[in-house]
């Protein structure tokens, strides 16, 4: 799965790649209670837009306050930045691209 930040004319701002699936299992081993992480397709697109990224920012707060690796928390900590990028402008989307 890969995470691309990008503006409404579908330039692309920024991708994060995830070779090795390290990002497909932290979000599907969590609970199925999160606000908009539970609608990422594991196997399709799925957009977020600035409506929808203070609900993904605030999931994405809970995912790392579990026990991680260090592989992991960088990993989350890399995605959190384009999702708070995704915020701060008008205009901007965060795709997670699936397999």
């Amino acid at each position: 799965m890969n995470v691309k930040l990008e503006r409404e004319t579908g330039e692309i701002i920024q991708v994060f790649l995830d070779s090795r699936g390290v990002l497909h299992r932290i979000l599907f081993d969590t609970p199925d209670d999160t606000r908009v992480i539970r609608y990422i397709d594991p196997y399709g697109d799925t957009v977020f837009n600035r409506l929808q990224i203070a609900d993904l920012l605030a999931d994405w707060a809970d995912l790392g306050s579990t026990d991680r690796s260090l592989e992991e928390v960088e990993l989350l900590d890399a995605v959190a930045a384009m999702v708070r990028e995704c915020a701060a402008e008008p205009g901007r989307y965060l795709r997670f691209v699936g397999d």
